[in-house]
C-alpha cells in the first residue's frame, strides 16, 4: 500500500487487476515487513514505523474492502494473506470504534490517498491513521487523535482534548475540551470554561467566572466581582468595591475608603457612603456626613453641622455651637445631645451640659459651674469666681491657660492644646493632632501620615481622617473632631 503502486490502488479497476495474485501474496507474507522499510519511510518518515507494529494487522482485515470503491480491487487482493493475519487483534480493534471509522469516512479514504496521510502525520508510539473528509484520525491504545485545520483533538473515554499551536488543555473525567478561534472551551457539569490569552471564563447559571493570574472575576448583569486571596472586588459602572469578610471598600478616581470590622463602603454619584454599626458616613468633595440614629453630621472646611429633625447645630474650631437652618440663623426651642442642651437666644447661644452652662457671645464664652463663672475673651482675659480647688477653674500662666473639668485638664500653649482625659492625651498643633491611649499613639499630620495602634485605626482620605475604636468612631478634619 505504501509503494508507488499504492496510489493506483484506489483509482481504476484495471490497475488493480494488473496486480497479480502472486504479487498480492508477496505483499502479505514476510516481504510485507519490507513494505514499511525504505519505500515507506520516504512517504511517512517516522510514523510509518509506528504503523508496522501489531495494530497494523487490523488495517487489512475485513474492513480492507472498504478501502477501495470497486469490488474488483477487493478481488485482486488475495485471500490467502488475509487468513495469515491474526484474528484476535482484529476483534479487539473492530468493535464500536471501527464501525464509526469505516462508515462514511471509508469513501473519503480513497479520494486523495496516503499522500495526505503522510504530509502532517500524528506521531505516536503505536496505532493507525484513518483519513476522513475533515482530517485524520490516529488511534492509540488510549483513544483517538483527530486532526483538523486548527489543531488536534485527542479523544478518550473521559472526553476530548483539543490542542492548538498555543498549547493544550488536558481532559479530565468531568468534562471535555473544544477549541474555538480565540481559545478553548472546557465543558464541565455545572457550566463552561472559556480560555483566552488572558485567562479563563467559567459560566454558571448566574453568570461568568473570568480567571486571571491573580484571581477570578465573577461577571453578573450589573457588574463584576473580582476575587483574590483576601476578598472580593466588585466592579460597578462608577468604580470598584473591594469586599472582605468584615466589610467593603469602595474606590473611585478620587480615592478610597477602607473597610473595618464594623462597616463597609458604598458609593453614589456624589461620593462615598461608609456604613458603621451606628450609622453612615457620607463623603463628598466638600466634607462628610455622618448619620446616627438621631440625625446627620455634615463636615465642611470650617467645622461640623449636626442635623436633626428640629434644626442644625454648627460647630467651628473656635468652640461655638448654635443651630441654623440651611442658610440662616434661627432659634429653636431646644436641642438635646448626650451631654446636654443647646438654646439659642437673640444675644447668643447657651450650651447646657451636666456639669454647667456655656454662654457664647460675640466676644467670647462664659462657662458656668456650680461654684462660679469662667469668661474667656479673644484677648485671653480670664475671670474666675469663688476660687478654690476642684473642677471648673481656669488658671492663667505664662505659656497659656489651664482649664479643669470633670474629665481632665486642658492646657493651652502658643502652638496648640493639650487635653488630658482618663484614656490619654490629645495634643493639637498647627500640623496635626496626637492622640495617645494606654497602648499607643495616633499621629495625624497635614500630609496625611497615620500611626495606628492596637486599640484602633486611623484612615485618611483627601478631606478627612477617620479614627476607629472599639466603641465607635472619631471623625476628624483639619477643623476639629467629632
Amino acid at each position: 500500500m505504501y509503494t508507488s503502486p499504492a496510489q493506483a490502488l484506489c483509482t481504476h479497476p484495471a490497475q488493480a487487476q494488473a496486480m497479480s495474485t502472486q504479487l498480492a501474496q508477496a505483499m502479505y507474507t514476510s516481504p510485507a515487513q519490507a513494505m514499511y522499510t525504505s519505500p515507506a519511510q520516504a512517504l511517512c518518515t517516522q510514523p510509518a514505523q509506528a504503523m508496522s507494529t501489531q495494530p497494523a494487522q487490523a488495517v487489512y482485515t475485513s474492513p480492507a474492502q472498504a478501502l477501495c470503491t470497486h469490488p474488483a480491487q477487493a478481488q485482486a487482493m488475495s485471500t490467502q494473506p488475509e487468513q495469515t493475519m491474526s484474528t484476535q487483534p482484529v476483534q479487539s480493534m473492530c468493535t464500536q470504534p471501527e464501525q464509526a471509522v469505516y462508515s462514511q469516512p471509508a469513501q473519503a479514504m480513497c479520494t486523495q490517498p496516503a499522500q495526505a496521510m503522510c504530509t502532517q502525520p500524528v506521531q505516536a508510539s503505536a496505532g493507525h491513521v484513518y483519513t476522513t473528509s475533515a482530517g485524520h484520525v490516529y488511534t492509540t491504545s488510549a483513544g483517538y487523535v483527530y486532526i483538523t485545520s486548527t489543531g488536534y483533538v485527542y479523544i478518550t473515554s473521559a472526553g476530548f482534548v483539543c490542542t492548538t499551536s498555543a498549547g493544550s488543555v488536558p481532559t479530565t473525567s468531568t468534562g471535555s475540551v473544544h477549541t474555538t478561534s480565540t481559545g478553548y472551551v472546557y465543558i464541565t457539569s455545572p457550566g463552561y470554561v472559556y480560555t483566552t490569552s488572558t485567562g479563563s471564563a467559567y459560566t454558571t447559571s448566574t453568570g461568568y467566572f473570568y480567571t486571571t493570574s491573580t484571581g477570578k472575576v465573577y461577571i453578573i448583569s450589573p457588574g463584576s466581582v473580582y476575587t483574590t486571596s483576601t476578598g472580593y472586588v466588585s466592579i460597578t459602572s462608577t468604580g470598584f468595591v473591594y469586599a472582605t469578610s468584615p466589610g467593603s471598600v469602595y474606590t473611585t478616581s478620587a480615592g478610597s475608603v477602607p473597610t473595618t470590622s464594623i462597616g463597609s463602603v458604598h458609593t453614589i454619584s456624589t461620593g462615598y457612603v461608609y456604613t458603621t454599626s451606628t450609622g453612615y458616613v457620607y463623603i463628598t468633595s466638600s466634607g462628610s456626613v455622618y448619620t446616627t440614629s438621631t440625625g446627620y453630621v455634615y463636615t465642611t472646611s470650617i467645622g461640623y453641622v449636626y442635623i436633626t429633625s428640629a434644626g442644625y447645630v454648627y460647630k467651628t474650631s473656635a468652640g461655638y455651637v448654635y443651630t441654623t437652618s440651611p442658610g440662616s440663623v434661627y432659634t429653636t426651642s431646644s436641642y438635646t445631645t448626650s451631654t446636654g442642651y443647646v438654646y439659642t437666644t437673640s444675644a447668643g447661644y447657651v450650651y447646657i451640659t451636666s456639669p454647667g452652662y456655656v454662654y457664647t457671645t460675640s466676644t467670647g464664652s462664659v462657662y458656668t459651674i456650680s461654684t462660679g463663672y469662667v469668661y474667656i475673651t479673644s484677648s485671653g482675659s480670664v475671670y474666675t469666681t469663688s476660687p478654690g480647688s476642684g473642677t471648673g477653674y481656669v488658671y492663667r500662666i505664662r505659656a497659656g491657660y489651664v482649664y479643669t473639668t470633670s474629665i481632665g485638664y486642658v492646657y493651652t500653649t502658643r502652638v496648640g492644646y493639650v487635653y488630658t482625659a482618663s484614656t490619654g492625651y490629645v495634643y493639637t498643633t498647627s500640623s496635626g493632632s496626637m492622640y495617645t491611649t494606654s497602648t499607643g499613639y495616633v499621629s495625624i499630620t497635614s500630609t496625611g501620615s497615620v500611626y495606628t495602634t492596637s486599640p484602633g485605626s486611623v484612615y485618611t482620605t483627601s478631606t478627612c481622617y477617620v479614627y476607629i475604636t472599639s466603641p465607635g468612631f472619631v471623625y476628624t478634619t483639619r477643623a476639629g473632631y467629632v
